[in-house]
C-alpha cells in the first residue's frame, strides 16, 4: 500500500527517525511513550542549559522532574554529563 513503517529501539532513535521521516503518524506503546516524553524533556533541558541562566532546579521544575537530582540523574544517563557540567561556562 506504499507505507513505511520505521521502528524505533528506544525513545532517542524513535525521535531521530520521526526528525527525519516527518510521519503522517506515530504509535507509541506506553514504555516508549514514557522514553519519548523523556527524550523530549532532556531535549528541551539541554536547550534552556545553553540558552539561559535559569538554575539547574528550574529547569528541572520547568520540564516536569520535582528534584534536581533526579533530573541530574536521568540527564546524565541521557548525554553523559551532569547538567552542570554540560553547561558553557558562563552560562547563556
Amino acid at each position: 500500500m506504499g507505507f513505511e513503517t520505521p521502528i524505533a529501539r528506544d525513545g532517542a532513535d524513535g525521535l531521530r527517525k520521526a526528525v527525519r521521516a516527518g510521519p503522517d503518524l506515530i504509535l507509541l506503546d506506553m514504555m516508549r511513550t514514557f522514553e519519548y516524553l523523556r527524550e523530549q524533556r532532556l531535549v528541551r533541558a539541554q536547550e534552556l542549559l545553553d540558552t539561559t541562566n535559569q538554575q539547574i532546579q528550574q529547569i528541572a521544575e520547568a520540564i516536569g522532574f520535582k528534584r534536581a537530582s533526579d533530573f541530574g540523574t536521568a540527564f546524565k544517563h541521557r548525554f553523559g554529563v551532569t547538567p552542570r557540567d554540560y553547561r558553557k561556562p558562563g552560562g547563556a
